[in-house]
């Protein structure tokens, strides 16, 4: 319901790391910012994501500190970025991305401790049983 927000299924039927999906949407709206919404569990575990450093100016970044210690989680971990050289802190919850013209934000959300991943795996043992 919200016109500023659209969903896309690029990654239904193309590419399948997060690096390759920015590319082609950057290539198909050149005039588009975009925003890349994740839980903190992910946070933990972008440094190996495919392109990483270099994945942090690809977009702006919105990070969901899921209950019950996500945004003590992601805080945390922006801490050792920030000692890292990695980012620079713009405010309360809210870093730049060291060399990029990019933020990461960090939003406490009351949404449970429950990921992506973890729902996908539920959906397919429930069409199992």
């Amino acid at each position: 319901g919200n016109d500023q927000v659209r969903v896309n299924d690029v990654e239904l039927r193309g590419p399948r790391y997060t690096v390759e999906t920015l590319e082609h949407l950057r290539r198909q709206h050149p005039e588009e910012k975009f925003a890349w919404v994740m839980g903190s569990d992910q946070l933990a575990e972008l440094h190996r994501w495919k392109g990483f450093p270099q994945l942090l100016g690809a977009c702006h970044w919105i990070v969901l500190g899921r209950k019950p210690m996500g945004s003590q989680q992601g805080r945390f971990l922006l801490r050792q970025w920030e000692a890292r050289g990695l980012c620079m802190p713009l405010g309360t919850d809210h870093w730049i991305l060291a060399g990029h013209p990019t933020v990461l934000t960090l939003v406490d959300t009351p949404a449970p401790a429950i990921s992506s991943s973890q729902i996908r795996d539920y959906i397919d043992q429930a069409r199992w049983e």
